[in-house]
């Protein structure tokens, strides 16, 4: 007789709350992790996976047999199972294109030839564009919460995204959360997200700085809280500088210490990966070995924390420098402010803390956890927003990150919102002909704070056609910038007094059509439904595997104990064909 094991769960007492409360929930879509929280009436969680880590590693590895596995997939991936391609740090492709990515990623990238103008990564089960890779990522968040709460659904979320990214990064993260089946009722501000977890809102008025530092990106943002009014008054950052930089200084240090020629991307990933062991290690250790063993040969190294504070300095220095000048654009004096908040795991490393606590001359807020601070702040959010909640949450006043405008004649960007001004915002402006007679007109939608066209980024173009043939500087044509609470764009143009007018969502020139989203709704759906059964299998060879190395341990201890025959039969025993 064949007995088949299951495992028994029973859930813990901290998740036994009532389905009811858990509809609307907080999703932190990280470069290095990802996380999904909600909020009750008895506090925010942080939801764990069946070991218990709430930290999803934002990874997604793809094998021949198109198979997507999202988080380390040690685990589930055997040396029997074809080659894979982990897909990391995918957050910092969002909403770019390929002249803007460089060429320090374990992957190869290429231009999509399914969305052209979009980026697309080559991996065994095909090009993946970044949007694809990130919807997989939330998916299984999303998978996460229905398995803990089974028969439940989630409602609505809230995004955080980096303050400082702009409109075309911010609809590709929003997309991705289409994809995946998740409405968002709000894609907010990381700093902020953390912000409000923080408790800044508990009447303690004054200014606070957010210095987020994560794993791809850099976020800076000034809030003043005065009775109830939680306002974002400056921003600023890069989203392109994290840990990701980080590691790949050590690297580079180790890769020159070691006299050896600069390496290629498919060479990278074991480099990164212990440069940011050792990253991590140094933050709480005085030293520590660099070791990678590739192509049958071992590199080692040591290293002192000494040294990984002289190899990051430069990149510490660029942090504070980002900061100074988001009080300068605020008009913020730095010895103004009352409290300094540090978000993101990288704010973990001593050398981030020194140099705050010396630019500011205060102490900084770091007793929540870094890594979970955001994601619990937009679980407060979301459940505010649901309707449902008797939370009581300041009114937040977000700002605008980039300037917004239109290129005008001589490739001049004429700004109609400006940097910082607070959302959400409507502003309509005037404008004119340059040509005798012109019946139609494309306005060129663009982003940033330079003065010339080509320095800005293109969001994109449209064209107002039939307008009323008319000597140029005679006709009127009214433009108006409607931008939301998510800082997502709407632009329309008519001609003033006439019936022509057209209305567009900006879709970025390198983004995604209404068609192009619906039709990878459609390869999504049916992709997740063939992942999730492939991994099924998996996990059952696995368990299988385990078992059978069990009971031959298990042999091997009581052989002493066992007759002759019995001996001789038990190789029989623990075969694959009895399991």
């Amino acid at each position: 007789m064949t007995l088949k094991l299951f495992q028994i769960e029973e859930p813990s007492d901290e998740f036994s709350h009532s389905v009811e409360s858990l509809k609307y929930v907080g999703i932190d879509l990280g470069t290095t992790h990802s996380l999904i929280a909600y909020a009750n009436d008895q506090g925010v969680f942080c939801l764990p996976d069946k070991q218990g880590q709430v930290l999803l590693p934002s990874i997604v590895s793809y094998d021949t047999q198109g198979l997507a596995v999202v988080g380390d997939p040690s685990d589930l991936i055997q040396s029997n199972i074809p080659p894979v391609l982990k897909v990391v740090s995918v957050k910092r492709l969002m909403g770019k294109k390929l002249s803007e990515v460089g060429t320090s990623l374990p992957y190869q990238i290429v231009d999509h030839p399914s969305y052209p103008g979009s980026i697309g990564i080559k991996t065994p089960a095909g090009v993946k564009s970044p949007i694809e890779v990130s919807a997989n990522i939330l998916l299984e968040l999303k998978n996460r919460f229905l398995a803990s709460y089974v028969g439940s659904h989630i409602a609505g979320i809230v995004l955080t995204v980096p303050a400082y990214y702009d409109d075309a990064q911010r609809q590709a993260t929003k997309d991705a959360a289409l994809l995946a089946g998740l409405p968002v009722l709000r894609l907010l501000n990381e700093p902020t997200a953390a912000a409000m977890y923080y408790g800044l809102d508990s009447g303690r008025d004054g200014l606070y700085v957010i210095y987020d530092l994560g794993g791809g990106t850099f976020d800076v943002s000034i809030l003043k809280l005065q009775n109830g009014f939680f306002e974002v008054i400056g921003v600023g950052g890069d989203s392109a500088l994290g840990g990701d930089d980080f590691d790949l200084a050590v690297v580079d240090y180790v890769r020159k210490a070691l006299q050896l020629a600069p390496l290629g991307w498919s060479e990278l990933a074991p480099w990164r990966l212990e440069a940011r062991r050792c990253r991590e290690y140094l933050s709480a250790h005085p030293s520590t070995e660099f070791k990678v063993t590739q192509n049958h040969h071992t590199h080692v190294l040591d290293l002192s924390y000494a040294q990984l504070a002289e190899i990051c300095q430069e990149l510490v220095n660029k942090t504070l420098q980002i900061v100074h000048h988001t009080l300068y654009a605020a008009k913020v004096n730095k010895d103004n402010i009352d409290g300094v908040v540090l978000v993101g795991g990288c704010t973990r490393m001593p050398q981030i803390k020194t140099a705050v606590k010396k630019y500011f001359s205060k102490p900084v807020l770091d007793d929540i956890n870094p890594d979970e601070v955001v994601a619990l702040g937009a679980a407060l959010q979301a459940k505010k927003l649901s309707g449902e909640s008797n939370l009581t949450l300041p009114l937040l006043i977000d700002v605008v990150p980039l300037s917004l405008g239109i290129e005008t004649v001589g490739e001049l960007v004429e700004k109609i919102i400006h940097r910082h001004q607070p959302i959400p915002i409507t502003i309509k402006k005037e404008f004119t002909t340059s040509v005798d007679g012109q019946t139609g007109i494309w306005i060129h939608v663009v982003q940033g704070e330079r003065e010339l066209v080509p320095e800005c980024r293109s969001l994109g173009r449209f064209e107002l056609k039939n307008l009323t043939p008319k000597k140029a500087g005679t006709l009127r044509i009214e433009v108006e910038f409607d931008l939301d609470s998510n800082n997502l764009l709407t632009v329309r143009a008519k001609e003033k007094g006439s019936l022509q007018q057209t209305e567009i969502r900006v879709q970025p020139s390198y983004g995604l059509t209404k068609e192009q989203i619906q039709t990878m709704l459609t390869e999504f759906a049916a992709n997740a439904e063939k992942d999730a059964q492939k991994k099924y299998t998996i996990e059952l060879q696995n368990e299988a595997t385990d078992l059978l190395q069990w009971l031959q341990k298990e042999q091997v201890k009581d052989a002493d104990s066992l007759s002759t025959e019995q001996q001789h039969k038990r190789e029989y025993w623990v075969s694959p064909q009895a399991l």
